[in-house]
């Protein structure tokens, strides 16, 4: 509902952009003036195709959707489409969002749905917000029902992101601000300390994982 009631205030913002802009100073310098529409269109144009004919359809990557409005529009299928037209090109694979969450869940569950829903966060003793801001951005509409249930119920909950949130500073009993890209490194240093600790569970080990010993 505030989300919602808010997007008056995105639409006639006046730091909306209103009409296309061009880049007259350096890349990163910020400075840029306004064009035309016919203008825009036309310089985008020329670029894809220079880029096709001098290196080929594949040299054009195709980044086609962005949140929900991209299915709300379908403008995944449009672009899709027209570039099939085009002679095709480059796109993604998978999903950017949660690939890392649907590799793992195949791994450890053999499907991707979990069977884990917010209704389960205030069962919870410990919830990890990796890099997750539900208080802005969520799963579900109940989620942001369903976590504060759970911090008062006695659940421990961590917030690992760079930023100081919305989330951080509403629900978690911690927040750790890591430095971008270094998630991995951390995660590493985790498993580190839950095995160099005997911290780790040798019945969940032994019946749900291969390849451990290495």
């Amino acid at each position: 509902m505030p989300r919602g009631l808010a997007c008056k205030e995105v639409v006639y913002s006046e730091d909306r952009l209103r009409q296309p802009l061009k880049r007259v100073g350096k890349r990163g310098s910020g400075d840029f003036e306004p064009v035309s529409s016919e203008e825009a269109l036309n310089t985008v144009a020329k670029e894809i195709w220079r880029v096709r004919d001098l290196y080929g359809p594949t040299a054009v990557f195709l980044m086609d959707h962005y949140g929900s409005l991209s299915p709300l529009h379908g403008v995944q299928k449009a672009g899709r489409r027209f570039f099939s037209l085009f002679g095709g090109c480059t796109t993604w694979r998978g999903n950017f969002s949660r690939e890392a969450a649907t590799c793992s869940s195949l791994a450890t569950l053999g499907a991707i749905p979990t069977g884990c829903s917010p209704d389960n966060f205030p069962h919870s003793r410990l919830i990890i917000l990796w890099g997750w801001n539900p208080a802005v951005t969520r799963f579900g509409p109940d989620t942001a029902y369903h976590l504060p249930r759970a911090k008062q119920a006695g659940a421990k909950i961590i917030c690992v992101d760079p930023r100081h949130t919305a989330s951080a500073e509403a629900l978690a009993g911690q927040w750790i601000p890591i430095r971008p890209g270094t998630d991995a490194a951390l995660l590493i240093a985790m498993a580190y300390v839950i095995i160099r600790e005997d911290l780790w569970d040798r019945s969940f080990i032994k019946t749900c994982t291969v390849a451990f010993e290495r």
